[in-house]
């Protein structure tokens, strides 16, 4: 379920954009905008590691979780604690870079030392004009893990 603090109608660069995400497969990741008329869309080509390492960079055993709440824009904005760095252009998407949690010094993730890639398809382009050179990520809402790593 996608909600965004403005009307869809409107292009404002300082939306902020919520989705639930859930767990599709033992390393699989999608979610759905029925409004947008997007079903099961997958994170593919990196990007299920890097919601992983997310998820471990808050606390979490990435692989008990099942769903999570995810607000992203391509504005910072206050308890963002990711941020996901705009690199090529590739089959109508964009490659994008994680270095880890860079806006929250207090919140590591195990790929603080090496930067991870994932590729965004054009589903990104039901929330963007255009593909933004940072997309700011927060995981404020988790469930199904049993306990905390």
């Amino acid at each position: 379920m996608f909600t965004n603090q403005h009307s869809q109608e409107e292009s404002m660069p300082n939306s902020i954009f919520q989705i639930r995400i859930y767990r599709t497969g033992p390393h699989g990741w999608a979610f759905d905008d029925e409004p947008r008329g997007i079903t099961r869309e997958p994170f593919v080509a990196g990007m299920p590691a890097i919601i992983d390492a997310m998820l471990r960079g808050q606390g979490h055993k990435a692989e008990l979780v099942q769903s999570f709440e995810a607000q992203f824009s391509a504005a910072e904005f206050a308890g963002a604690p990711y941020v996901l760095h705009r690199s090529d252009q590739e089959f109508g998407g964009y490659w994008y870079r994680f270095d880890g949690a860079t806006a929250t010094p207090n919140c590591v993730s195990e790929t603080q030392e090496d930067s991870d890639y994932g590729w965004l398809c054009p589903a990104l382009f039901h929330f963007f004009d255009e593909a933004p050179d940072a997309i700011y990520v927060a995981i404020p809402d988790v469930e199904g893990r049993a306990e905390p790593k």
